[in-house]
């Protein structure tokens, strides 16, 4: 039986060339999403999560709040992409166990 893969809409492709492509090689990302490379596009979401630039110890001035507020920001953004993420992982699951109970 073939393990099915999860199908990409474009504005999710579009969506983490967008958000991620300051953080990473964004060519490793957009490769493995087009070649339905799904381990290798959840492990840099999750890196993305995990990325410490994001964490900031303390304030002194308004400019850090600025810089606060963007990693703030950015930190959202990449939690929608790995919940979006997640999502469609489900719903390729979903469908697969359909299947699998249809075939019994």
């Amino acid at each position: 039986m073939v393990k099915n893969t999860i199908q990409y809409p474009e504005e999710f492709k579009v969506k983490c060339f967008n958000y991620l492509r300051h953080y990473m090689d964004i060519r490793l990302l957009t490769s493995a999403l087009d070649n339905n490379r799904d381990t290798i596009v959840r492990y840099y979401l999750e890196e993305a999560l995990e990325d410490s630039a994001l964490y900031v110890e303390k304030i002194t001035e308004d400019e850090d709040r600025r810089i606060v507020d963007a990693k703030k920001h950015a930190y959202k953004q990449r939690q929608d992409l790995y919940n979006e993420y997640m999502e469609l992982l489900t719903e390729t699951i979903d469908k697969e166990n359909v299947r699998s109970k249809l075939l019994r």
